[in-house]
């Protein structure tokens, strides 16, 4: 009984553990600033391609 108590606690404290990770992983400062900028670098050169192999598209 006092075995399975502790294992329960185990998986309790196992998962508190996990969720804390996620969380930490979730708000990390410097990954959200680097997926901003890749995914502006990755738009900018999208619009530089197009801009380059059709230029009538961005004339006005």
């Amino acid at each position: 009984m006092a075995r399975r108590r502790a294992a329960e606690q185990r998986g309790v404290r196992f998962q508190a553990s996990l969720q804390r990770q996620a969380r930490r992983r979730a708000f990390d400062p410097v990954r959200l600033v680097v997926s901003i900028a890749s995914l502006a670098l990755a738009l900018l050169m999208t619009y530089l391609l197009f801009s380059a192999a059709l230029p009538e598209l961005f004339r006005n």
